[in-house]
């Protein structure tokens, strides 16, 4: 049994729905006006009222400062709709906006068919069904993103940016879509990229001491041998003794990874690699931050390197160390905040099975940092590496266009993955016909009505674009359908023209993201009959 300290206001029908629709519809209102090309912007001002106020076009940003409402039947429909819209944009990267404007107009046509007498249940089993045809067709669109130019024109679409998104789309041509790529603030008022050779790993150098270039604060090792352990090294003894037998086989330069190294274990090290024999030691820090992520890099750099880690939680100490515990390497470079690798000596065969098994891992993964964190590994591992520096006029400026790269990033990643389809809301158009089918054909006042539902919705994205642009949304529609199948309108000049000359595109995994997520909580939506409402929500349960 719920215990509170207040009573608990219950809302029943029509009061339920009313205000959980007002709810949802302020927050698709709110995000309307970021999409499209030319898009308007929404300013936030903090709830306190002060400090400078921020200019906003992402709609999960937007949504995400909506707060609390004062009306609190319609605050339940707004943090529903604002927790979709978070989702989207955690998982997917993008297409929030357009998922908060088919979920307001999904929820609000199936609420009159539900005010009418419509069954609930039936109903939401039908936009379901709708909606398994919807992502067959969407797949039957997609066409894959192969050369630096069609990443461009995807990534201008997603961006608004044409410098930007020239400069995304040479970086993912060049690295894939697993390559690292570092978003960082510029020192000038242009975009600049870097290409890095090798793979890298946040890490740093033991000791200032085992810095031999000044200038850069790194050191370079060329032809090195490799120890990867996640030991804590603390007995001289045993330090010596592994030293003395690398140096007895004949090996010039060593680099130790390990989690710490004491100051007598420090000391033992520099003696040993001070000495005018050519025997050159470095030390650096594992990487990885948690148990987990040092577990996966340890296995990504000995696969790459050729070596066998020494680790701690299987009870090993530096006493079962053996030259076979070696990896190797063309070149190393160190510095106070990377590791990079060049030329690893692994077996590539091996190489290559780890990085299948990473990638069969990546694709049945389901939650999203972790699929993150396997992107992330397999890209270390094959080697693709950018930096892209992003300058402006002003910090805010430079913040904003960050966002942006990165947003732009994720999904251009998703596009190298599952392909593209027509933008501008276009590939929502082009599944019209076929939901029509499917309504004249079905028997159940319920699947007419789905399909009819979502029908008119497909329509919603494409309207908002062409609203925001400033132009007739009815008008322009009615041309694009009268240009028949393979036509869309772009918003930028004004003009119909074929869709493969209209260098827009949408992200075909977005899309559907965006399909699946908002007719689901739609559907859910309207099987809700009553709210409960508590004046204090930190409740607890009775023993």
């Amino acid at each position: 049994m719920t215990k509170v300290n207040n009573i608990p206001q219950v809302v029943f029908q029509p009061d339920t729905s009313s205000g959980f629709q007002k709810g949802i519809r302020l927050i698709a209102s709110a995000v309307h006006p970021t999409l499209g090309p030319l898009a308007r912007t929404v300013v936030v001002q903090s709830h306190n009222a002060k400090g400078t106020p921020v200019i906003l076009d992402s709609g999960a940003d937007i949504a995400r400062r909506i707060l609390e409402l004062p009306d609190r039947e319609a605050n339940i429909g707004a943090m529903f709709a604002r927790q979709v819209i978070w989702r989207m944009e955690d998982q997917v990267g993008d297409g929030s906006a357009t998922t908060a404007l088919l979920l307001e107009s999904i929820y609000s046509l199936g609420l009159k068919f539900l005010v009418a007498g419509g069954n609930a249940p039936i109903l939401r089993r039908s936009l379901d069904e709708g909606m398994r045809l919807i992502l067959e067709k969407l797949d039957g669109m997609s066409q894959p993103v192969e050369g630096k130019k069609a990443f461009s024109r995807v990534a201008r679409s997603i961006c608004h940016d044409s410098v930007l998104g020239d400069m995304l789309g040479e970086i993912f041509d060049i690295i894939g879509e697993f390559g690292q790529l570092e978003i960082k603030s510029g020192y000038d008022r242009e975009l600049r990229r870097e290409y890095v050779a090798g793979s890298f790993w946040k890490s740093k150098i033991a000791s200032r001491e085992m810095i031999s270039n000044q200038a850069e604060l790194s050191t370079e090792l060329i032809d090195p041998v490799i120890l990867v352990t996640d030991l804590s090294l603390s007995d001289p003894v045993q330090i010596a003794e592994f030293l003395s037998e690398v140096k007895q086989a004949g090996y010039k330069n060593l680099l130790i990874l390990a989690d710490v190294f004491p100051v007598n274990i420090l000391a033992v090290l520099r003696t040993a690699g001070t000495r005018n024999d050519g025997f050159n030691i470095v030390g650096a820090k594992t990487p990885g931050t948690t148990e987990v992520e040092r577990a996966g890099d340890m296995e990504d750099i000995c696969h790459l390197i050729g070596g066998i880690p020494i680790i701690s939680a299987a009870g090993e100490t530096l006493g079962v160390f053996r030259l076979r515990h070696l990896g190797r390497a063309r070149r190393i470079i160190i510095d106070r905040n990377y590791l990079n690798i060049f030329g690893g000596k692994g077996d590539p065969n091996l190489l290559r099975q780890h990085i299948s098994k990473l990638r069969l891992a990546y694709s049945r993964a389901e939650q999203n940092d972790v699929r993150e964190r396997l992107s992330e590994r397999i890209g270390k591992l094959m080697s693709g590496a950018a930096t892209l520096w992003v300058g402006s006029y002003t910090e805010p400026e430079i913040e904003y266009r960050k966002g942006l790269a990165k947003r732009s990033a994720k999904a251009l990643r998703r596009a190298a993955r599952s392909g593209i389809v027509p933008g501008g809301g276009m590939a929502f158009i082009g599944c019209q016909e076929m939901l029509e089918s499917e309504r004249v054909a079905r028997d159940t006042p319920e699947e007419k009505v789905a399909f009819y539902i979502l029908k008119k919705s497909m329509e919603v994205p494409a309207r908002a674009i062409l609203e925001n642009a400033g132009f007739d949304a009815s008008e322009i529609l009615a041309q694009v359908r009268k240009a028949g199948d393979g036509y869309g309108f772009d918003a930028r000049t004004g003009k119909i023209m074929p869709l493969d000359d209209l260098g827009v595109w949408d992200v075909v995994d977005v899309v559907k993201n965006a399909v699946r997520c908002a007719i689901a909580s739609a559907g859910l939506a309207l099987t809700i009959d009553i709210l409960v409402l508590h004046k204090n929500p930190e409740m607890q349960l009775d023993p």
